[in-house]
């Protein structure tokens, strides 16, 4: 037996890490920082606009 799912029952989901900002757009406007975890409704209308690490990063990059 195989069971096949109905195409327009199809949900998007998003998982959002820790430790990141994630901006978000809906319909090109943004709509502020999303919080982590999983958004089980992702539909095409919404769309990460940026992620940016929490990590600090060092560089050693001496002044001459």
């Amino acid at each position: 037996m195989v069971l096949i799912e109905d195409p327009g029952s199809l949900v998007c989901k998003l998982n959002i890490p820790n430790g990141m900002f994630t901006l978000e757009k809906v319909w090109g406007v943004e709509n502020g920082i999303k919080e982590p975890g999983c958004d089980p409704c992702y539909c095409g209308y919404k769309e990460v606009a940026v992620m940016i690490s929490k990590n600090t990063i060092r560089f050693r990059c001496p002044i001459t």
